[in-house]
């Protein structure tokens, strides 16, 4: 009975040492034996974790030491152990990646050359033991030994209590033995089940954990105490270009590098702001994240300290997301709201400059027309007259930066349009870099706004300035050629076929990165710093080309340059357009007309330009005045001048109130500001004509002449 019941106990010691060795397994993390390569990697925090596991399992089983060993380069590290009273004494540590300076068991070094569980009993340093030795593999291949070990005196007891309790009750076997037997076996199946169960619940909680990271839609990065990452989500890897294996165990500011979005310096000690504010909350912030492979993203980030149930800080986690085409959106908008406000200030500024100019410009054609004779004179009434012109022309430019105002649409010299750029031009670029130009094309008339192909140029100009900072050549060119019906049928752009002005813009400048050549004219890209550009010169350029009816090529190399291409269709009529064909205009007419505007310096101006071309003028102050006055004499009134904006009531409602008194009645549109679409809408509502301030006496004429004209076929 004594020799069965030592054979027993030693089976049930024996199984006891299996199934703990077994379940060392459950607690490591899957690829926890696959980074146990080297002292330092694995962090304090992960194998002091791993640590008190253990010890949990020793203290249910009764173990001595549960640890893992790894074998490289002929050499056996420990990799995991528990924690007990022997650790702090001399000589007798444990710890991470501990090397056994004496060696180890024979049995143990075969059990890493085979692949079954070896049982034995050996002395150390650390005492005498019976041991158990299980290869087991970590999910990327490699092996290492699960090992479990009760003392020799331990099992010796344990031995001598069973034979000695086997000896007094041998005659009470049916009383005292079974009873006691059935219990040790019901208490060693009850702490095994307790173990997997304990296991299961673990490895259910780090799977749920697990999912729940992977599932979100921020980054998670996770660090122990140490600073060193422990973890890292998916998203973050793709933000920060890290994989969770080559992140584990580096530090935070290596893998998460931030810069701040205000000073653009690095961010070396997020970690510190949180642990600094472990007692009032979480740390939040705007950062600007590079990532591995050097790209940049706006996040916005918050973090908050870990404690453990003792209240003592064990780690951070960082929680971060993606925010740059929410703040592009963002930018896009307060740009857009600087433009619109750009727009208001430049119509309200035109309407009331137009009126002003229209004055000056009119009372110096009267002037002038007094003093023919006067050479002398009529030389300064003619600067006057030029003055005028271009600070008109300056309205007109205002208004087409902001995107307001109606596009003039009439033939102009463009040879003329590129001097005056490049002369504007010359004087914001630096000396260092030389504008060249050859102008060779024979047809060079085209037909839209000289203004905006002006803007054009000086666009495309100051974006190569700034790509030739060390100085440069810009080079303008011009020729003619010809696209054919297949071309246009197959070009993006909407073109006919016929005779094109062509005109190359080209420097030798850095060029532009092919991967960003896609987003040039785009409204809003690029690629100057914060506060240096809008973004919108180049969408300009396109928006222009394109409502001319034209084709814009970009072709870039960079490093070597860029050359942008504008096809324009040749006017119809190629002639040079002759300006002094407005003044040139004579016209004398007959009948009454009426002059409604709230300027009286242009109903004044307008009544003499008007009685010089033999017409009665009446005037009228504002649209209720004109109305009434209209009522009493439209029996003899021949058309009606009419401002738009004037109070009482605005040019739209006396148009219409006019229309229904009189239909046929020609009434002729103007203002000093008005934007296209308004121009558009009034003409259909039966305006006779628009004229825009200031105008010359000679568009004044050519307007009357038309009034006549259809005056002349409706009284035939």
């Amino acid at each position: 009975m004594k020799y069965a019941a030592k054979i027993y106990v030693m089976k049930e010691i024996d199984r006891t040492l299996l199934m703990t060795a077994r379940s060392i397994s459950y607690v490591l993390p899957d690829d926890y034996h696959d980074r146990a390569v080297s002292a330092d990697s694995i962090s304090t925090g992960e194998y002091n974790h791993i640590e008190k596991k253990l010890t949990e399992i020793a203290g249910f089983t009764g173990m001595k030491y549960i640890w893992t060993d790894i074998l490289i380069d002929g050499k056996v590290y420990l990799t995991t152990c528990n924690r007990t009273e022997q650790t702090d004494v001399s000589g007798l540590q444990m710890y991470y990646f501990m090397s056994y300076v004496d060696g180890v068991s024979a049995e143990e070094i075969s059990a890493f050359a085979g692949e079954e569980p070896v049982f034995t009993n050996f002395t150390d340093r650390w005492g005498v033991f019976r041991a158990v030795f299980i290869p087991v593999y970590s999910p990327g291949g490699r092996k290492y030994l699960a090992c479990a070990e009760f003392t020799l005196e331990y099992v010796e007891t344990t031995v001598k209590k069973m034979v000695m309790l086997s000896s007094l009750v041998a005659l009470f076997f049916f009383f005292a033995f079974v009873p006691v037997f059935m219990s040790y076996v019901w208490n060693s199946k009850k702490r095994a089940r307790e173990l997997k169960e304990k296991n299961a619940e673990i490895e259910k909680s780090e799977e749920n954990l697990r999912i729940t990271l992977n599932s979100i839609g921020d980054g998670v990065i996770v660090v122990g105490e140490d600073q060193k990452i422990v973890m890292i989500n998916p998203v973050a890897e793709e933000l920060t270009g890290w994989g969770t294996i080559e992140a584990a165990g580096r530090s935070l500011n290596e893998v998460f590098c931030v810069n701040d979005h205000t000073t653009g310096k690095c961010v070396d000690d997020i970690l510190e702001r949180i642990v600094h504010e472990k007692y009032t909350g979480t740390y939040s912030g705007y950062l600007l994240l590079s990532s591995k492979n050097g790209t940049e993203k706006i996040i916005s980030e918050n973090g908050s300290p870990i404690f453990n149930h003792e209240k003592q800080y064990i780690g951070s986690v960082i929680v971060f997301r993606d925010i740059t085409e929410r703040q592009r959106m963002e930018d896009e908008l307060r740009q857009s709201q600087k433009l619109e406000s750009i727009g208001q200030l430049a119509g309200g500024i035109a309407h009331d400059f137009n009126n002003m100019l229209a004055a000056i410009m009119g009372s110096a054609e009267l002037l002038s027309s007094y003093i023919k004779k006067e050479t002398e004179l009529k030389q300064y009434t003619d600067i006057i007259i030029k003055a005028s012109e271009k600070a008109s022309d300056l309205t007109h430019k205002l208004l087409a930066f902001s995107r307001k105002g109606k596009r003039k649409s009439e033939p102009f010299d463009m040879h003329l349009c590129i001097k005056n750029a490049l002369s504007m031009l010359m004087r914001s670029i630096d000396k260092k870099i030389e504008i060249q130009t050859s102008l060779d094309a024979e047809l060079s008339i085209v037909t839209g706004d000289n203004t905006l192909f002006e803007n054009v140029i000086l666009n495309i100009g100051i974006n190569s300035r700034d790509a030739m900072p060390d100085g440069g050549t810009f080079k303008v060119t011009t020729s003619n050629i010809e696209y054919n019906e297949e071309f246009c049928r197959d070009s993006a752009f909407d073109i006919e076929p016929g005779r094109y002005l062509r005109i190359s813009l080209k420097d030798n400048g850095s060029g532009i990165p092919r991967k960003i050549k896609d987003k040039i004219f785009e409204p809003f890209f690029t690629t100057k710093n914060q506060g240096k550009g809008t973004g919108l010169g180049l969408s300009v350029v396109y928006g222009t080309v394109k409502d001319h009816h034209g084709v814009l090529t970009l072709e870039s190399e960079e490093g070597k340059g860029t050359e942008i291409i504008i096809d324009l269709p040749v006017s119809i009529e190629n002639e040079r357009p002759d300006d002094k064909g407005e003044n040139s205009v004579e016209h004398k007419g007959s009948g009454t007309l009426l002059v409604i505007d709230d300027e009286i310096m242009i109903r004044d101006t307008m009544e003499k330009m008007l009685e010089s071309m033999s017409y009665e003028v009446l005037t009228a102050s504002n649209g209720f005045e004109g109305l009434e006055l209209f009522k009493k004499r439209s029996g003899e009134i021949k058309a009606v001048f009419v401002d738009i904006i004037m109070p009482v009531m605005n040019g739209r409602e006396l148009l219409m109130d006019l229309k229904s008194i009189k239909p046929d009645l020609p009434v002729i549109v103007i203002s000093g500001y008005t934007t296209a679409n308004a121009v558009k809408e009034i003409l259909a509502l039966g305006a006779f004509g628009y004229l825009q301030k200031p105008f010359k006496k000679g568009e004044l004429a050519k307007m009357m002449t038309r009034v006549d004209h259809e005056s002349g076929k409706k009284s035939s």
